[in-house]
């Protein structure tokens, strides 16, 4: 009957640990919208602005519809945070977000932008 007990104990422990680290992933994944989310926008403002050109006008749209596309999804603005140079690894290191980062752009791997695409249409 006591090992029973200890069970259960241990289950709800292990319970209450997996609900503080989820609060952590969804608190992460709202500073990532409340954020960096305003930077990515400013950032894609300027490129966007500077790369105009005939062949892309990038006009007041085309800029909006960046923002929406790159904002859209928390892992595909860490995407964007990391291309723009908005943040780096060590900005991750030192606010004690890596696994958290890592643990979103696995789960949402799907979400991500091809970059490399990207980088081939703008030459």
């Amino acid at each position: 009957m006591e090992i029973l007990a200890v069970l259960a104990l241990a289950f709800l422990g292990w319970l209450g640990w997996q609900l503080y680290r989820a609060k952590q992933f969804n608190q992460f994944k709202l500073m990532i919208q409340q954020e960096l989310a305003p930077k990515v926008r400013a950032k894609l403002v300027i490129v966007l602005e500077e790369s105009r050109s005939e062949l892309t006008p990038n006009t007041e749209a085309h800029i909006e519809a960046s923002q929406v596309f790159w904002t859209i999804h928390p892992a595909r603005t860490i995407q964007a945070a990391f291309h723009f140079n908005v943040i780096d690894k060590s900005w991750l290191e030192e606010t004690g977000n890596m696994r958290l980062c890592q643990h979103l752009m696995a789960i949402d791997s799907d979400k991500l932008a091809d970059i490399k695409e990207l980088e081939e249409s703008h030459k």
